[in-house]
């Protein structure tokens, strides 16, 4: 019986050997294709948030990815100050100090409080000025990349999943040939969502077929830039919180596609 006991320890030893070998070689790289061949001086990306603490908790690996490959200016819009509890000044002063942390500038993160758009899962959003506000910071900043939740928000959140709705309108809108590429975060599964690093092993052969989609996957050891990063936001900063960076692929690996476009007209939604 020892025997046995033995062998299949050591089969499962090396199993995460090899595993932890793996996941630390593709450390730090990223498939997304952040800047385009040819692209003079740095290409202006907007990464568009719900919530302040939305930035450290899901795209850490994105951010520090760019910032690493020194191409880019990030801006951040972030939708709503995050008032559920009335912490919303406190929290957008948080974010202004807590995007550093990320390689954003503070004087790059636009932190918005408009009635219409107030945090709460009960809070329905009024889409048309979202858009607006999306449309004003893509001309502002002259942004040829949008960045933002995919449909199912990643954490199912109602506030991430009318960020997607409106990028995903202000995408469909575009004339055909506009430079702006707009990208959608993959949400996963409970099981996959909480594999940490782990989950980079299981992700090989879906980034190289996001890569031929047109998007990729960005693979940062990010935890430790997330966890900083959401110290800043100590309002925040619960124990649950603190957990989800630590244990979560998305302080990880973020796995990116481009935003789908449908090709009825929209006017309906206008």
């Amino acid at each position: 019986m020892a025997r046995p006991l033995a062998l299949a320890s050591s089969i499962l030893v090396g199993a995460v050997a090899i595993t932890a070998c793996l996941v630390y070689s593709m450390l730090g790289s990223c498939t997304l294709e952040i800047a385009p061949a040819g692209a003079s001086g740095p290409v202006p990306i907007l990464l568009v948030t719900a919530h302040p603490d939305d930035e450290a908790m899901f795209f850490a690996p994105s951010l520090l990815a760019v910032a690493r490959a020194n191409c880019c200016r990030v801006f951040i819009l972030c939708l709503s100050n995050g008032n559920a509890d009335g912490l919303g000044p406190l929290r957008a002063v948080e974010l202004l100090a807590a995007a550093p942390l990320l390689g954003v500038q503070p004087t790059d993160v636009s932190v918005v409080d408009d009635p219409g758009l107030q945090d709460g899962k009960k809070q329905r959003w009024d889409q048309a000025t979202a858009r607006q506000l999306i449309r004003t910071a893509i001309q502002e900043h002259g942004v040829q990349m949008v960045l933002t939740f995919d449909g199912d928000g990643v954490s199912g959140h109602p506030n991430h999943k009318a960020v997607h709705e409106a990028v995903r309108a202000v995408a469909q809108e575009a004339p055909a040939a506009t430079p702006v590429r707009y990208w959608e975060l993959l949400s996963m599964g409970v099981v996959r969502k909480f594999l940490g690093p782990l989950d980079v092993a299981f992700s090989i052969f879906e980034c190289q077929t996001l890569h031929r989609m047109g998007g990729g996957c960005c693979i940062e050891g990010a935890a430790a830039a997330s966890a900083a990063s959401m110290r800043q936001h100590a309002s925040q900063n619960v124990w649950f919180r603190r957990w989800f960076v630590l244990l979560s692929r998305y302080s990880y690996i973020n796995s990116w596609r481009p935003i789908m476009i449908e090709s009825e007209s929209l006017d309906s939604e206008s």
